[in-house]
């Protein structure tokens, strides 16, 4: 599993290939949706960070916490950790983690997809009824606690579904 903060780093430099600068809100959408598709895919979490479901939707708070700062400009940083081993901050990054180039390639497969979507429309996106954090704010009666987890087999199920939802409609086009 990675730190939600290496995801979110190479969200920032691939939107930054495409000359493109992430606001924080779309930075969590992303990296959200790429944690949902890998539960569902590869049946283990992306990250080892919780989901919570906020007022403006699922939200890792270390993520939001390193950026929080941006507010709705574009974030032009990137998210650090102490290197005990060289006793300095650096940037963390998935190259820290073993497969990275498998990784890289999930990555770039979710950014081809959702990577085009605004923050409000990947807000939309992750706000839809029947979605993990409609699902919380519901069983909450129509208001947000703080701190409730979204939980991973909730989330795996609803991108399983919509998996199954997409194969039954390519399968039925042919």
């Amino acid at each position: 599993m990675y730190d939600v903060r290496a995801i979110g780093n190479w969200f920032l430099d691939r939107a930054e290939q495409d000359g493109e600068h992430l606001t924080a809100m779309k930075l969590q959408k992303l990296a959200y949706v790429a944690h949902g598709w890998y539960l569902a895919l590869a049946g283990e979490p992306l990250v080892h960070d919780a989901v919570e479901a906020w007022k403006w939707g699922p939200v890792f708070r270390s993520l939001y916490r390193e950026f929080r700062d941006y507010g709705s400009h574009p974030i032009r940083t990137r998210a650090t950790a102490f290197d005990g081993a060289n006793l300095e901050e650096r940037e963390i990054s998935i190259r820290d983690y073993h497969g990275p180039e498998q990784m890289n390639e999930f990555l770039e497969s979710v950014w081809n997809v959702y990577g085009k979507y605004t923050a409000g429309q990947l807000s939309d996106i992750t706000h839809q009824s029947g979605t993990p954090w409609h699902q919380m704010y519901t069983k909450m009666g129509n208001q947000i606690q703080p701190f409730t987890v979204i939980p991973n087999d909730v989330i795996a199920e609803h991108y399983r579904r919509i998996q199954h939802e997409q194969t039954s409609s390519a399968s039925s086009g042919s």
